[in-house]
């Protein structure tokens, strides 16, 4: 059986999105406790295999719709590399697989992966028909991810993480509905009928600034930086919003946004900034600046 197929059925690439998990050990500064940085190795790697059981299973319920995509007929389902029946096995081992990681840290985790895979079944079957709903429901994934690197794991999650990790999510969500409206005339989905290019412009400006306010509220509030020590810990900011804003430069100037894993993976803007703001952190709440 070759593999390569099945790799690309896995999108690896996307497993970008699972960097979400650690976010909780990083704001946590739980990092010196080596059973804690196992449970989340384990939660991430637990997400990514729940995250590949849920390409492979859309790509089987979307492959007809895939074959008349510019690109995406290129998927192994839709190109006839795999069978649809090939494809859910595969998925229902993945997903059986992140169950397992996730139980082998605790029921909690568990819980929280089991969520995920429900969430993403009933957005392939209804959700993602339904406008607005469709986009909570992407945002509802990012927060999932969030939960399991924190109370997953047993780190509590502060108010501000969830509260930014929710714009982010929202706004990541709108600029993917807006790059499928501006690049296939609003035809690629169901739920892109209800929308329209003016009305998903604002929505994916309006989420962009409030992530970045809010992360910024963060790096100055009080209560922040007493908790972490860290008096610098605005100097997180500069990198953090240039990387929002470079991304919002993307979706509106590049026609990028519909797969947010490849379009900040082949940047390398965004890569150097993002590198600059992981340091900056590291270095502001490790006592270093």
């Amino acid at each position: 059986m070759p593999l390569r197929p099945y790799l690309r059925l896995a999108r690896p690439v996307d497993w970008l999105k699972n960097g979400f998990v650690p976010l909780g050990l990083l704001f946590g500064e739980a990092w010196a406790d080596i059973d804690l940085v196992g449970d989340v190795v384990l939660a991430t790697g637990a997400f990514c295999l729940a995250a590949s059981a849920v390409y492979a299973a859309n790509d089987v319920a979307d492959a007809d719709a895939d074959r008349l995509h510019p690109s995406k007929k290129e998927r192994p389902v839709a190109r006839g590399e795999i069978a649809p029946a090939g494809a859910i096995a595969f998925a229902g081992t993945l997903a059986a697989l992140a169950l397992a990681m996730a139980a082998a840290i605790g029921l909690t985790a568990m819980l929280i992966v089991g969520a995920y895979l429900a969430l993403n079944a009933a957005y392939t079957l209804a959700l993602r028909r339904i406008p607005f709903l469709d986009v909570a429901t992407i945002a509802a994934g990012f927060m999932l991810r969030v939960l399991a690197g924190t109370t997953g794991v047993g780190i509590p999650p502060s108010q501000w993480l969830l509260a930014t990790t929710l714009a982010l999510a929202l706004f990541l969500g709108f600029a993917k509905r807006r790059a499928e409206f501006a690049n296939h005339d609003g035809q690629s989905r169901q739920s892109l009928q209800a929308y329209s290019l003016p009305l998903l412009n604002v929505l994916t400006l309006a989420t962009a600034i409030c992530a970045g306010g809010l992360y910024v509220g963060f790096t100055l509030d009080r209560q922040s930086v007493a908790w972490h020590a860290a008096p610098h810990l605005w100097l997180t900011a500069p990198p953090a919003l240039a990387v929002l804003g470079r991304y919002v430069w993307l979706v509106f100037f590049c026609a990028k946004g519909e797969n947010p894993a490849r379009d900040l993976t082949g940047d390398p803007w965004i890569a150097g900034l993002a590198l600059l703001w992981l340091a900056a952190t590291v270095a502001t709440i490790g006592g270093l600046l």
